[in-house]
């Protein structure tokens, strides 16, 4: 009996001592903590890391909740709710062989635009494809272009839903070349808004406060940014890299944060395809 009494009191002498040196001990003294001082394995964050992240169901694919996208296989425009629910083919009832893409829907969720391309016996027949617009559930699709030499493509809605920016080849038959383009769903009326003359431009990409449009630039794939109406291009890709012009990294398919304060891109700067955020001015990048 007198060995078990020694073998107990053994253990809880071992159990407070094994507490009383972890780290940051069990029973911290609240006189001496400073809270507000990081430890020395805390990086400092920077303000644009402390921001709240937003909550999914508050920034979905259009306003109606879904996400639309292409079926490859078949060529044609699909929707499916976030959580994978409710799969729809929105383009099957009047485009039988199909060979649509690059659909975008438009900010309140009532339309989709995307690029429709000719097939003959279910087989896409031609590189030139012409921009339709349809209501959100497939119905009511019109074509906007009629362009049988011309092809457009990575259509986008402003935010205000009455133009759709895209990229179009302006050579007939060259398909090595685009610009960003306007057209005004109201009027009809088309402008251009880049003149880069280098390579393909394309994949506009509207802040949400219509003041700006990021796209890409295929000729070396720079990331840049626009006002509305083209003017003041900047190429944000040549102002964050110090290898530019020459050894500059892949950048490209923008996207604004709600707010129009940042731009996620795709950068291969890490050596792969890395997504990261930069301000419209260059600053900031992440």
């Amino acid at each position: 009996m007198k060995n078990f009494k020694r073998w107990i009191i053994f253990c809880v002498i071992c159990v407070v001592t094994f507490a009383c040196n972890l780290p940051g001990t069990l029973f911290p003294d609240s006189s001496q903590q400073d809270e507000s001082a990081p430890t020395p394995s805390q990086p400092s964050i920077s303000p644009l890391e402390v921001e709240a992240p937003p909550v999914l169901t508050q920034i979905p694919s259009s306003g109606d909740g879904w996400i639309y996208f292409v079926d490859e296989e078949i060529g044609h425009i699909m929707r499916v709710r976030p959580d994978g629910s409710d799969l729809q083919n929105l383009t099957e009832a009047h485009d039988a062989s199909g060979s649509n893409h690059f659909p975008s829907p438009s900010w309140a969720g009532k339309m989709v635009v995307f690029s429709r391309y000719p097939t003959s016996g279910g087989w896409r027949t031609g590189e030139n494809g012409d921009l339709v617009i349809m209501n959100a559930d497939g119905s009511n699709p019109q074509t906007l272009t009629h362009t049988p030499y011309i092809d457009e493509r990575t259509p986008a809605f402003a935010p205000a839903d009455q133009t759709v920016y895209f990229a179009r080849n302006n050579i007939p038959g060259d398909n090595n070349t685009y610009e960003i383009y306007s057209f005004d769903l109201a009027s009809g009326q088309e402008d251009q808004l880049t003149a880069l003359n280098q390579g393909i431009t394309e994949d506009p990409a509207p802040s949400p406060d219509g003041r700006l449009i990021a796209f890409q630039s295929w000729d070396a794939t720079h990331l840049y940014v626009m006002n509305t109406d083209g003017s003041n291009a900047m190429d944000l890709t040549e102002i964050i890299n110090s290898n530019c012009p020459g050894d500059c990294p892949i950048e490209g398919q923008p996207s604004f944060s709600p707010d129009s304060l940042r731009i996620a891109f795709v950068s291969q700067r890490s050596g792969s395809g890395e997504i990261w955020l930069i301000h419209p001015d260059g600053s900031g990048l992440q």
